[in-house]
């Protein structure tokens, strides 16, 4: 009775924890947004998207099985919104829910590890407190990581629920039944990959520990229910584990493309382990306390770095270490104490000391790049270990403190007489003790003090350091209204990345219409994510866009589906994809007649009415060779009309290319040849892979192999060590480069290859490395297509590629006869920029010794001694605005010889008159003279120049062992784009091309903006004009009356019911993101799709009369197959754990009618 009234009392005490949260929240806001609580805003939604493995949400469409696992979050939030609550109160309930649950796990576990006696009482209680008040929450909360916070406080539970099973046989399928439970929320942690990774590598560490002590008898029991746990919740979890090895088995864990891009490169790992000393490691704090970020702790960081502070900081894990002093190590003790050092030593990333193990993982362990921001991941994991041990050491002193000994159970873990660390005897041990206790409770309560306080969570904060607590605009919500509102399949286009907004009202995160919209969207985020291959195609689409030049830009934009262009007009202006975008973008869409469809404030919704549907017909089916920044000049040509293009670095092997040429209806090649044709075709599945000297590749067969460059920026030469044959510019090419031919044997082949470089050291070339079997077939293939009757072949020559290369050559079959020729001189713009290069920036250099001195840079003449030298460069005090963007390119310095010292400052003055100093650099430059580059000098941060309100940037020099006989620095330019002009006909300068390369003008008085027929039917030439187009054809077959879709209706993301006329092969486009799971079924036949368009899935079917068929994404069936086989085990678990319970009450009975 006693002990379940003291576990009454633990258990009111651990509910008070829901208590905290709710003192965060401030009075006067509507939601928690911003950094990573976007999902909050529209959590039905979300949770509606997890019952689908498919998801048009982002990038024109995408695999969404990883995320199917995380229905249980979602959930979480959803039931308060469901049952009628606010949203912002909705965020209260789950915040305390998860705050509470850290306590009720921790305290869960520690009671399953070491029994439920009165120390091990005041242990539960303390490293539940521990645990919960922690830095890592603190850090957790204040930027809304609550995936990462559910996993932390699960992690107990499941150790608990482990520990319980291995030792009560006769509840064993109880716990099993618990576990298989608790994996619908560890699930959602997989939405944090690397977290879940923790669990699963903790739980598998904590078993194999636990057989390793355990006696024979023992062992088999946990091997027993091992087993039989793991089956159990395997087969409970396949609805979410079938979706992730489908989705796995295409995506993969190899790092691949993503180390050295995006999220995952090498200096984001860097940059995160910049601050992660062993010292701060020890402490546990959060990244977010020793950056300069706008976020997470931000309650006075000057405190946590005074001496009492770091004493305190210290004093949790010297505590917790103490554990290791007794006579008697028990195992669990050794578990949380391995756990912790090897959390500490992963928390520090490639930090020093030994930060190279750590690196060498991240880059050749498969999934390991996970690990990007360590500290983020492991400091919860020093907490966890942490927690337990100083819990244990102060429930320890609380036993030493009774004085009836007998009282403690026999073999108690916690404490024994031959305990080292307890010291003295009598009233002066019972005295340490609890001066230790008390001041080791206070000091825990005052290191965590704000978590009572809501300091770690910002209010709103300012544009520069945004807060966490908003009234999203009410614009935002009519917008969103408006769009979802909107009739037929609508595509709504974002040209911003959408994962990182800084508005003007002090906001920092996701887009809020990303989730508050739900209709489809065609939008990207920051690279290196696993929605990479998906989104790059929209990426084409910005690229395009930010630098438009020429072309049907309502074409281009609308070839991936956009009926609808979203601006945010409240966004501050370094925020933006470029400063001043919005007056450059509105400029060029009232050039092309993209109107403003409705005006929400702060957000503005355009239309263009080229959209392509979402499920349509083409006439006819092309070859193309050649990329996304051609598509303005096939958008002249009229060729993205209702377009079917086969991008030829699309296809995947021999046998699809075979297959391709055999079904297309022509070939386009947009300033190629054949050749470039036939190595594009190849490149996909001939990839050649260069690094460090050599130039990997698999050779299918033996036999002689070409190597291709197609980047024509990179390097100056090649030179091939071994095998080489006849080595050679490539006279039949544009864009492919042949640079050598060599024999190889089959398999796996590395060549010797040294590069001659250019001044730019930079490696962007593609390699394909082209057996001469597959290109000779190809090439025989193609080319009898192309004498084939009703073939097209169309010869689009841009003038800038074809100067880039310095010539341009076509070669056509029957002397140019059957052939057409046109030429076309395109209406281009540029943009309207301002240049703030004038007497209103200004130089102070102190000391003296400046040279030069004045509006284009200054010259510094030093000698070894010289004291450091001061560059202040003042910016103009009014109008700054205007001009947003320091250039200082693209060299910095230009020095003689010798080494230096490099710190670089800048000073900012926001809205309110503040000022704020940002340190951009300190570091040695040490290269022996010559040019040092921007992005060398000024590192990651160089962006951070990109702002409207800077006020000075200020360099100081320092003289080295070396000294710099001469060093200048360049005069950086403000400036800024407004927007866009049209420019004169033929206004770009170079000579005009001629048909014969006789000097005789292609362009003489050729209008702007329209083809021009000539009857000439060849032409070379050299140095021509970037300001044209040449198109050669052969005369085009005549048009067909292509089948037509009579029917197109969504059923779900992932199923669409379709209805389709006609009597010929139809060339059917889904307008969503091309992946290889979409099919198109009739009641006979499964097709599946072909990469078209550079993004989408095409279809080629014979259509007889009026025919039925549906597109799906084919893994869906698969999930709900592992759906209803999961509900099927969790019942079949449910079942054995009732008939054990039966059994084991059954049991019970008859034993006390036998005593009776």
């Amino acid at each position: 009775m006693a002990k379940k009234r003291a576990d009454h009392i633990d258990l009111l005490i651990l509910s008070t924890f829901a208590i905290v949260p709710l003192l965060w929240f401030r009075e006067g806001y509507d939601a928690l947004a911003g950094f990573d609580f976007s999902v909050y805003l529209n959590p039905v939604a979300a949770l509606k998207r997890s019952f689908f493995l498919w998801s048009d949400n982002m990038a024109g469409g995408y695999d969404s099985s990883h995320e199917v696992s995380s229905m249980a979050y979602y959930l979480i939030f959803s039931i308060p919104v469901f049952l009628g609550f606010s949203l912002y109160t909705a965020e209260k309930i789950v915040f305390a829910m998860i705050f509470a649950l850290q306590g009720f796990s921790m305290s869960y576990m520690l009671g399953a590890l070491f029994g439920g006696h009165a120390g091990v009482r005041v242990a539960r209680l303390a490293g539940a407190f521990l645990y919960a008040f922690s830095f890592p929450v603190m850090a957790h909360f204040g930027r809304g990581n609550l995936m990462a916070l559910l996993a932390y406080a699960l992690l107990p539970l499941l150790l608990g629920l482990l520990k319980k099973g291995f030792e009560e046989r006769g509840r064993r399928w109880r716990y099993i039944l618990m576990l298989a439970l608790l994996m619908f929320p560890i699930a959602s942690v997989k939405g944090h990959p690397a977290d879940f990774l923790v669990i699963t590598l903790v739980a598998g560490f904590f078993i194999i520990l636990h057989l390793a002590v355990s006696n024979g008898k023992s062992a088999g029991e946990i091997i027993k229910f091992t087993s039989l746990a793991l089956l159990s919740c395997s087969l409970v979890s396949l609805w979410w584990i079938v979706p992730n090895i489908i989705y796995l088995a295409d995506f993969g864990l190899s790092t691949g493309d993503l180390v050295g891009e995006g999220f995952f490169n090498i200096d984001v790992l860097s940059y995160y382990s910049n601050g992660t000393s062993m010292l701060k490691a020890f402490r546990n704090e959060s990244l977010d306390l020793w950056f300069d970020m706008p976020s997470g702790i931000l309650f006075n960081p000057e405190l946590y770095q005074s001496i009492i502070f770091i004493f305190i900081g210290l004093l949790i894990p010297l505590m917790a270490f103490v554990a290791l002093l007794r006579s008697r190590i028990d195992p669990n003790i050794i578990f949380f104490s391995i756990l912790g050092l090897g959390a500490l030593f992963m928390f520090k990333g490639n930090h020093p000391p030994f930060g190279w193990v750590f690196e060498f993982f991240y880059m050749y362990i498969p999934g390991f790049f996970l690990f990007r921001a360590p500290y983020r991941i492991f400091s919860s994991l020093v907490t966890f270990s942490m927690a337990p041990l100083c819990a244990l050491v102060l429930a320890a002193g609380f036993l030493a403190l009774k004085e009836g000994r007998a009282e403690r159970p026999e073999g108690n873990s916690l404490v024994n007489t031959h305990d080292r660390w307890v010291v003295g005897n009598g009233a002066s041990k019972r005295l340490f003790i609890r001066v230790l206790s008390a001041f080791f409770i206070v000091t825990a309560v005052l290191y965590a003090w704000p978590v009572f306080t809501g300091a770690h969570m910002r209010e709103r904060g300012t544009a520069r350091e945004p807060g966490v607590f908003q009234n999203i605009p009410a614009p935002y919500y009519a917008a969103a209204q408006w769009i979802n509102g909107l009739k037929g399949p609508s595509k709504i286009y974002f040209p911003y990345e959408i994962y990182d907004l800084n508005t003007t009202w002090g906001y920092n995160g996701p887009d809020p219409l990303f989730e508050l919209i739900e209709a489809p969207k065609m939008v990207s985020r920051p690279g290196g994510t696993v929605y990479v291959r998906y989104q790059r195609p929209v990426e084409a689409i910005n690229r395009l866009l930010s630098h438009w030049e020429y072309g049907d830009l309502k074409a281009v934009l609308g070839l991936q589906g956009a009926s609808h262009i979203l601006l945010h007009d409240d966004l501050n202006r370094w925020a933006m994809p470029e400063y001043n975008f919005n007056e450059y973008v509105e400029s060029l869409f009232e050039s092309y007649g993209i109107n403003m469809k409705n005006d929400f404030g702060p957000v503005k919704i355009y239309e263009n009415n080229s959209a392509v549907e979402r499920l349509y017909t083409a006439e006819k089916a092309y070859l193309y060779s050649g990329d996304a920044s051609g598509l303005p000049d096939l958008s002249v040509a009229g060729y993205l009309e209702r377009p079917f293009l086969v991008f030829a670095g699309d296809v995947n092997s021999v046998v699809e290319a075979e297959v391709i040429i055999s079904q297309m209806s022509g070939l386009i090649m947009r300033s190629s040849t054949l050749a470039d044709a036939v190595v594009e075709l190849l490149s996909a599945s001939h990839r050649g892979e260069y690094k460090d000297g050599k130039l990997s590749f698999k050779a299918d067969q033996s036999g002689r192999y070409h190597i291709y460059m197609r980047d024509q920026a990179g390097p100056n030469s090649l030179h091939i060590d071994s095998g080489v044959s006849d080595p050679h510019a490539g006279e039949e090419s544009y864009i492919w480069r042949r640079l050598a031919t060599i024999d190889a044997k089959e398999g796996e082949q590395e060549v010797d290859a040294l590069w001659y470089f250019n001044s730019d050291k930079t490696l962007r070339s593609r390699f394909a490395v082209i057996s001469e079997t597959d290109f000779n077939r190809l090439s025989k293939q193609l080319d009898s297509r192309i004498k084939t009757d009703g073939f097209d072949l169309v010869f689009l020559l841009n003038g800038a590629v074809a100067d880039k290369v310095g010539r341009y050559a076509i070669s056509m079959h029957s002397n140019g006869k059957g052939y057409e020729f046109a030429r076309y001189r395109p209406e281009r713009y540029s943009r309207v920029t301002k240049d703030a290069f004038d007497k209103a920036l200004s130089w102070e250099v102190s000391p003296g010794g400046a040279q030069g001195s004045g509006q284009q840079g200054v010259s510094l003449i030093t000698s070894e001694g010289t004291p450091p030298v001061s560059v202040k460069i003042r910016m103009p005090e009014t109008d700054i605005g205007q001009y947003p963007r320091l250039v200082f390119g693209p060299d910095l310095f230009e020095r003689e010889a010798g080494s230096f010292s490099l710190k670089v400052e800048m000073d900012f003055v926001d809205r309110d008159g503040s000022k704020e100093s940002l340190l951009i650099t300190e570091k040695t430059i040490r290269d022996a003279g010559g040019a040092v580059n921007i992005m060398e000098a000024l590192g990651k941060n160089a962006s951070r120049a990109i702002v409207h309100n800077l006020r000075e940037v200020r360099f100081q020099l320092s003289q080295n062992k070396n000294s710099v006989k001469g060093l200048s620095i360049s005069m950086p330019r403000l400036e800024g784009v407004f927007g866009v002009k049209k420019n004169p006909c033929g206004s770009s300068g170079g000579p005009d091309p001629s048909l014969d390369g006789s000097g005789s003008s292609l362009l003489k008085n050729m209008p702007c903006g329209r083809w021009v027929a000539t009857d000439d039917k060849g032409f070379s030439g050299t140095n021509p004009d970037e300001g044209f187009l040449l198109m050669l054809r052969k005369n085009l077959s005549s048009r067909i009356d292509s089948p037509r879709v009579q029917e197109f209706i969504k059923e779900s993301p992932t199923r669409y019911r379709v209805k389709v006329s006609g009597t010929s092969k139809a060339h059917l486009v889904f307008s969503e993101s091309f992946d290889k799971d979409w099919v198109l079924r009739s009641a006979t036949d499964v097709i599946s799709p072909v990469k078209v368009n550079g993004y989408a899935n095409g279809f080629l079917v014979d259509v007889k009369g009026f025919q039925e068929y549906t597109i799906e994404y084919a893994p869906q069936r698969f999930y709900g197959y592992a759906g209803i086989a999961s509900a099927i085990s969790l019942l079949a678990v449910a079942l054995m754990a009732v008939t054990e319970g039966t059994r084991a009450r059954t049991s019970s009975k008859k034993e006390g009618a036998d005593g009776k």
